[in-house]
């Protein structure tokens, strides 16, 4: 009869340390997803904070030169050298690196919304 009885302690100690863990598991899942929802919002932050520091030195810049410059028509035989415009070629990495990075941050507002 006692050892009975030492099995079912046993085996509702082992049922409620299950329970507690369970429970326990709960709220930390949550907050590490809470924790990647506040660091994309972070990133979205900071990166409209760009966004609006690049629209501001564009206005600037705008102000600076106030005269419309005429551009000319492309010929295409100099498109080669146009392309290879130093400042070009930074924009469009620029520009790659903007696209690549908001792709990161949507795929990862997708896997974080269907892990709710």
């Amino acid at each position: 009869m006692k050892s009975s009885w030492r099995h079912w302690k046993l085996v509702a100690i082992v049922c409620l340390v299950g329970i507690a863990i369970a429970f326990a598991a709960m709220p930390v899942s949550a907050t590490i997803n809470e924790s990647r929802i506040s660091r994309l919002e972070s990133d979205i932050y900071r990166l409209q904070t760009e966004v609006s520091q690049l629209s501001s030195q564009l206005r600037r810049l705008d102000r600076a030169n106030p005269n419309p410059v005429e551009v000319p028509a492309i010929d295409r035989s100099q498109t080669a050298t146009t392309a290879s415009d130093p400042m070009f070629d930074r924009l469009a990495t620029l520009v790659i690196e903007l696209k690549r990075r908001i792709d990161g941050f949507e795929e990862r507002l997708v896997e974080l919304e269907q892990s709710r």
